[in-house]
């Protein structure tokens, strides 16, 4: 994806199609960067197991928007997909990292209509897929941190916002845990996890992509925000699918958080416009519409407030394409 293709694009609003292809243009460029950098680490030719369980695992992936926004935002400000490559990898393999832990964590069979990697290859090998993803992560940042174009300054800040999403990330998974079936579990109990988990993820690339594009830090914030609330929308909205969506066009099996006791927010609603309690909820198809299509409104209508208070916060951003680009990502991810 060129700039002048995003330029050409942002005369007017952004519409559904036109994000979708851009979505799907960066998807193919960063595929083809992490099969370039997946073959080149030599480590990785001594243990053949590890690379097939990343290459299984990692390299599948439905829309890349964490790649995506680091591009996003690093174009606004005039510098080059080729510039962040390292960065857009990094927040790739972290993404697909968290995933081999999260599915052992939540009993998680099924991603991207195939096993779960640790169904496949056994919990002890994606344990130590795991930690590899990791290091190669952390190598990624270190390298880009060694451009010449990035600041010493910048590059502590970079380091140890990167650091901030990892401890964040467990800390969430962690929280999550000790929420099964827990009494009198709140909405803002399930927003402090979602914060911690994917929210610190997208709110960190974020920040991260600003910096390092010399992004004031006044809109560098701004952007850290709304990266945090896209997360927010875009995990309300996967929470509601999976009660009311289709299970093959997902890739992953429906009811799974209702199965294990995780109260995500369309349980909390439920329970509380029918005054039950979560162990009163049965596993069926039936019971997950019904769950489902009592909470839809009240979720959407808590997507759309974050919405708009996303947005609010980027008004002040010059020129208007990157607005108009979160407008469009926030329609997006609050279609239901």
């Amino acid at each position: 994806m060129t700039a002048r293709t995003m330029n050409k694009m942002t005369a007017g609003n952004v519409t559904r199609d036109e994000l979708v292809r851009d979505i799907e243009l960066n998807k193919e460029t960063v595929d083809e960067m992490l099969y370039g950098f997946l073959s080149s680490i030599s480590s990785l030719s001594d243990a053949p197991l590890i690379r097939e369980i990343i290459e299984y695992g990692a390299l599948p992936c439905s829309l890349r928007e964490r790649s995506f926004l680091i591009n996003l935002i690093t174009k606004h400000y005039g510098g080059s997909l080729e510039e962040v490559k390292e960065l857009c990898i990094a927040a790739e393999l972290l993404n697909a990292s968290t995933f081999f832990i999260d599915d052992i964590l939540d009993d998680g069979r099924i991603r991207e209509n195939k096993p779960a990697v640790w169904v496949k290859y056994g919990l002890k090998a994606t344990l130590n897929a795991h930690e590899v993803l990791r290091s190669l992560c952390h190598g990624l940042v270190s390298g880009f941190c060694a451009k010449p174009f990035i600041t010493k300054d910048q590059a502590l800040v970079i380091v140890e916002e990167f650091n901030r999403i990892f401890h964040n990330v467990y800390v969430g998974q962690q929280l999550d845990i000790e929420s099964v079936r827990r009494v009198n579990f709140s909405e803002d109990d399930y927003f402090q996890i979602v914060e911690l988990s994917s929210g610190s993820q997208f709110a960190g690339i974020c920040k991260i992509a600003a910096l390092a594009a010399g992004a004031p830090q006044i809109e560098a914030d701004a952007l850290t925000s709304v990266g945090l609330k896209f997360a927010l929308c875009a995990q309300i909205r996967d929470d509601i699918i999976e009660l009311l969506g289709d299970g093959e066009v997902i890739g992953k099996e429906l009811g799974v958080d209702l199965k294990a006791g995780r109260p995500r927010l369309p349980i909390i609603i439920y329970l509380k416009e029918k005054k039950k309690r979560f162990c009163e909820l049965t596993t069926d198809t039936t019971t997950l519409r019904e769950v489902g299509s009592t909470a839809l409104p009240f979720v959407m209508a808590i997507g759309e407030r974050i919405k708009a208070e996303a947005l609010d916060e980027l008004e002040f951003i010059e020129p208007k394409k990157l607005y108009r680009y979160f407008e469009a990502l926030m329609r997006l991810v609050n279609t239901y």
